[in-house]
């Protein structure tokens, strides 16, 4: 269980619930296609006297994520601020939110109390002496949820969205009464609020994020270009389901979701709504520069296979951005090999080399182009990002890149929800291994000893192994091999490539 609020007052309104989205639009603006976009995340759950949180710190990374790839500018993200740092963080973020115009979106997830009617955000470092949580204290010691509120609306025009998840359960919140809920807050005309959970409930842990947190997420990638109203309205049900098994155990009832909305017009997360041009089938590719280097994993790296430090150029290629998905294969292939059936924005496993042909062969016929595997140079060329000495793809904290065995739950993950590299490339590390085009004739080779570019892109139909690079979800997020072309396992899977 995860949340604490409660009110420290007689409750009100009956429709009370745990997490609160407020979007606020100043009366009568457009849609912001074009317009900056500056947000402020924060995470807070080292408390040092309350009961710690494990899920805002993963919630405030992976929000700051999805809003990086929407055209946030993520100004400050932080985790467990005190009091005065916090306040100063607001302030920060509101004087660059003044000078810059546009959207500004404010995320907060940690501890959250109602006094009086009112909503706080609560500190790391509220005094509690005992088992008491005092209400003075909250009312002057932590943040006032509608002093950010009127920071935030004190300009004129723009958009404004605050998003809080703030109501977590607390043992030390026993001497406090009432029920569990925040109150509803109210601002300018085209205000959206959002709740995951009804008054006197817990919102429970998913795993690395809470359940609705995990589900927003989920709608922020795969349906961005979605009206916002329909947007939080579709994580309902699936809140609904994914607590089911807590009921009796960290829950005294279904998790339901509730949304109210006076937005006067559309607003749209993605800017590329009103026309989708872009197939099912068709990958994201991002184009990287040709370059030399040394074809090597740091020292420090024991979940490599030994690599020489041989140099090695690469010319001007496209990669994809994600991994293919298991609705870009179905689109093009009319059925869905994978093991982990879990949505179209999963990726594809249990392909095998020679699988992947055919689906190339098809593809490219579709869009007469001449889409292929990467090859393992290009491959590694893309995980570095450009950048030297990282232990994974892009950073050498592993949980913030990639699923892997210890983090993974023992499943696939949709693509793009790890932090991108430096070229902008998701999943390089972790979540399924990625087959390359290149063949490895020697059999000394399959000792794991890199030795050359040899036939970087082959197509032919041969019983030599095929490199596989990346790691997955079952292993480490970091691993070096060779396989079967006639292989298909279920952490196994593949990104295209294409020549420039």
């Amino acid at each position: 269980m995860r949340e604490w609020c409660e009110i420290i007052a007689a409750p009100r309104w009956w429709w009370m619930l745990g997490l609160w989205v407020w979007l606020v639009v100043a009366g009568g603006i457009e849609p912001a296609w074009g317009e900056p976009r500056t947000a402020l995340v924060i995470g807070n759950g080292d408390y040092k006297s309350l009961l710690k949180l494990t899920g805002p710190a993963n919630d405030a990374r992976d929000i700051a994520a999805e809003l990086g790839r929407l055209g946030f500018d993520v100004v400050i993200q932080d985790t467990d601020m005190g009091k005065e740092a916090f306040e100063r963080r607001v302030n920060e973020f509101v004087a660059a939110l003044n000078q810059r115009g546009g959207v500004g979106l404010f995320y907060f997830s940690g501890h959250g109390a109602q006094v009086d009617g009112q909503n706080y955000l609560i500190p790391v470092d509220l005094p509690v002496s005992g088992d008491t949580v005092s209400r003075a204290d909250v009312r002057h010691r932590a943040i006032s949820a509608d002093w950010v509120l009127d920071k935030m609306t004190e300009r004129k025009g723009g958009i404004n969205l605050i998003i809080l998840d703030a109501c977590r359960n607390e043992p030390k919140s026993k001497a406090l009464t009432g029920d569990g809920g925040l109150a509803p807050m109210t601002g300018p005309a085209g205000t959206l609020i959002a709740y995951a959970t009804a008054p006197g409930t817990k919102s429970a842990d998913g795993g690395r994020n809470g359940l609705y947190t995990a589900r927003l997420l989920e709608a922020l990638r795969s349906r961005p270009g979605q009206e916002i109203n329909e947007l939080f309205r579709s994580v309902i049900r699936p809140v609904m389901g994914d607590s089911q098994p807590y009921v009796g155990t960290v829950l005294r009832t279904v998790q339901v979701p509730w949304v109210s909305s006076s937005m006067p017009e559309p607003f749209y997360f993605a800017k590329d709504i009103r026309v989708n041009s872009r197939q099912p089938y068709e990958p994201k590719m991002v184009r990287i520069g040709g370059g030399c280097f040394r074809m090597i994993s740091r020292e420090t790296d024991l979940e490599r296979h030994d690599e020489h430090q041989d140099e090695v150029c690469v010319e001007d290629f496209e990669i994809g951005v994600y991994e293919v998905t298991q609705g870009q294969w179905r689109a093009v292939m009319g059925s869905n090999p994978s093991h982990f059936k879990k949505g179209d924005d999963y990726p594809v496993e249990n392909v095998s080399w020679y699988d992947i042909q055919t689906y190339l062969k098809k593809l490219n016929k579709r869009m007469d182009k001449n889409y292929r595997l990467p090859s393992e140079e290009e491959w590694k060329y893309a995980c570095l990002g450009g950048v030297v000495g990282k232990r994974y793809c892009g950073s050498d904290d592993v949980d913030r890149v990639a699923w892997y065995s210890k983090n993974s739950n023992g499943e696939t993950h949709p693509v793009g929800r790890k932090t991108a590299n430096k070229f902008d490339l998701y999943d390089m590390s972790g979540n399924v291994r990625e087959w390359t085009c290149s063949v490895r004739h020697d059999a000394a080779v399959i000792l794991y000893e890199y030795d050359g570019p040899v036939e970087p892109c082959g197509t032919e139909d041969t019983f030599d192994p095929r490199t596989v690079r990346g790691g997955s979800w079952a292993d480490s997020a970091s691993v070096r091999g060779w396989v079967n072309p006639a292989t298909r396992s279920d952490d196994l899977g593949f990104r295209l490539a294409r020549s420039l």
